[in-house]
């Protein structure tokens, strides 16, 4: 990656960062959040890690410093901050150093251009006079640099000393890899499916059957009562013993008969 910032990107380009968001009341909302509590509490952070070569720290100060200033336009500091992480990402030491200044410089430029568009928004216009700030310059930076101020309006970042770096790897940004410590498993076991084990579920016991029991309880048990005869059969059966009754002579009857057979019979020898 080159090193060098292009001269046609913008300090602030709030024309496109408004475009690209559809929604300026959320811009500005964001330059306030960046210019009061994202820009100085980080540099704050990555001046400590320059200092103490954390270059994890680094690398993570630079990419929050780029994203918030992409957002909002702010094309040079995003681009500063770029190519510091890229330095880190590559283990290039002495350029993460080179290339410092560049974010401390590049940061000023945008928190003054950001008050500057605050003023004109609030004044609903160009102000007469726009006159530069002290606090504007008020920045945390590494001790191995220091501000040097040329004019109102322009400033430099000027090395004072330059650090011996650690010797690379110094940073480890690959994924982790398994320690050796671990088991190793042998070849023939590798995704060798295990064997199943199946539950055999033990059927309950038997229930033992006394026959002896059993007889005596059949035996015990009663033949069903035969039906009873309905009320029409009782009448029919009533009928026909009455009409037996009626239909069979009695005794004297008999003797009646007796008697006119017998004296029918003396009249018929007498003749």
């Amino acid at each position: 990656m080159d090193d060098s910032i292009a001269d046609n990107l913008k300090v602030l380009n709030a024309a496109e960062a408004i475009s690209r968001l559809e929604d300026e009341s959320l811009f500005n909302m964001m330059i306030d959040m960046l210019f009061d509590n994202s820009l100085i509490p980080e540099l704050g952070k990555l001046k400590i890690a320059m200092e103490t070569f954390d270059f994890k720290t680094i690398r993570i100060s630079s990419h929050t410093i780029k994203a918030p200033s992409a957002y909002v336009g702010g094309e040079r500091a995003k681009r500063a901050a770029e190519i510091v992480q890229f330095n880190v990402d590559k283990q290039q030491g002495p350029k993460i150093y080179q290339n410092y200044p560049k974010i401390i410089q590049e940061t000023i430029k945008l928190r003054r251009e950001i008050r500057k568009y605050k003023v004109e928004k609030k004044l609903e216009g160009a102000p007469p006079e726009f006159k530069e700030c002290d606090e504007d310059f008020v920045v945390p930076i590494c001790s191995f640099y220091k501000l040097e101020k040329i004019s109102s309006t322009d400033f430099r970042v000027i090395q004072v000393t330059f650090p011996t770096i650690p010797p690379v790897p110094f940073l480890d940004i690959s994924a982790k890899r398994t320690s050796t410590n671990l088991p190793v498993q042998k070849p023939t076991e590798i995704n060798q499916p295990k064997p199943e084990i199946k539950k055999v579920e033990e059927s309950p016991p038997k229930a033992h059957i006394n026959n002896t029991a059993v007889k005596n309880h059949v035996a015990e048990v009663k033949k069903p009562d035969p039906p009873a005869p309905s009320p029409q059969n009782k009448d029919i059966a009533v009928e026909i013993k009455d009409n037996n009754i009626r239909s069979q002579p009695s005794s004297q009857q008999v003797e009646e008969t007796k008697k006119k057979e017998e004296t029918t019979a003396c009249a018929c020898l007498l003749l």
